[in-house]
């Protein structure tokens, strides 16, 4: 009697073994280990996708007039030298107005940017533009701080993205740098460089050796 119910008692501890098992088995119909391993595996992505999430939503808050933004320049409106980066400042918010072709209001707001040249001459996207933390640069660091007063008294001049690059840029004459053909002195405003407010260059009127603009 006592080997018959011993005997009983390991097929019942056999079965619970195999009942626990099962229930480990990853639905894919891989071992616990493996099975272990694939739900870290998926908390570590979800941690991941949380935190790009995150990072996203930071990035992607609405910003406010008088807010320090960056703008990435192009290889073609920058020079080699020159920052890769336009620190402007937001000048107008647009948030109900239509889009070319749709009759509904866009969703997400357009931003205008400026400096203390000018402003931009066209509408930015939220996604274009890095917001600056202000506890680290303060808008007088770098000459920001009556952009807005000046924008709103329509005391700036709309710019061209050349032209905005143009301004800040490290070379005199930015990006495509100035020059003239002149024949003569090169000391009036129909010289290029004159009206420019900037010397002539190895590449202006070769051969003239008239020019006082050098």
């Amino acid at each position: 009697m006592s080997s018959i119910g011993s005997h009983g008692s390991g097929n019942h501890s056999e079965s619970r073994a195999e009942t626990i098992l099962e229930t480990q088995r990853s639905p894919y119909g891989d071992s616990p280990g493996r099975a272990h391993l694939r739900q870290e595996a998926v908390k570590v992505l979800e941690r991941q996708a949380n935190k790009m999430r995150r990072r996203a939503n930071r990035l992607h808050e609405d910003l406010r007039v008088g807010e320090v933004v960056q703008f990435g320049l192009s290889d073609f409106d920058r020079t080699k030298i020159d920052y890769k980066n336009l620190t402007a400042m937001v000048v107008e918010v647009r948030t109900n107005y239509m889009n070319r072709g749709n009759k509904r209001p866009l969703v997400r707001p357009k931003y205008r940017i400026a400096t203390k040249e000018g402003y931009l001459d066209r509408w930015l996207d939220r996604e274009c533009l890095r917001e600056v933390d202000t506890l680290t640069v303060e808008p007088s660091m770098v000459s920001l701080d009556r952009v807005v007063d000046l924008y709103e008294d329509n005391r700036l001049r709309p710019l061209r993205m050349r032209a905005i690059a143009r301004s800040v840029s490290l070379v005199k004459g930015g990006q495509g740098m100035r020059r003239c053909n002149c024949e003569g002195d090169c000391s009036r405003r129909n010289c290029s460089c004159k009206r420019g407010n900037v010397l002539c260059n190895s590449r202006c009127h070769k051969g003239n050796r008239k020019c006082k603009n050098c």
